[in-house]
């Protein structure tokens, strides 16, 4: 299992590698929010986690 930093890593080679547009990311962290959100329950650990992954797609 990775830990935080290798994940964060993950992630942001993954868009590097596929070289997401923008448009792209935006389209993501839309859905990744209505995700967090589908449950009517978004608590600040999921707001927390959201702003992080939008930090990075950004």
């Amino acid at each position: 299992m990775d830990n935080d930093y290798q994940s964060l890593e993950k992630i942001k080679s993954t868009i590097d590698r596929f070289s997401y547009t923008k448009d792209e990311t935006e389209v993501l962290k839309n859905e990744m929010k209505e995700l967090f959100k589908s449950d009517e329950n978004f608590d600040p650990l999921e707001q927390n986690m959201f702003l992080g992954l939008k930090n990075i797609l950004s």
